[in-house]
């Protein structure tokens, strides 16, 4: 559950590869079934501070490149 206008710092799990970060702003949120929900963003770049670029590489993520 999440509230419009909060924003999030993803990371996005592809098959075969390492996690991607995304971060976006929540437009949406609705009960979907079974304690889920549908969240729905507006993708935002992805700030370049270290403390992110720390949170994603103790995850074992790897850091985007340039857009």
């Amino acid at each position: 559950m999440s509230y419009p206008g909060r924003r999030m710092l993803l990371a996005v799990h592809l098959i075969d590869a390492q996690p991607t970060p995304l971060m976006g702003e929540v437009v949406a949120c609705e009960y979907h079934a079974d304690g889920l929900y549908r969240i729905d963003l507006t993708l935002l770049p992805v700030p370049d501070l270290e403390s992110f670029a720390a949170w994603f590489a103790a995850a074992g993520g790897r850091r985007p490149g340039p857009a």
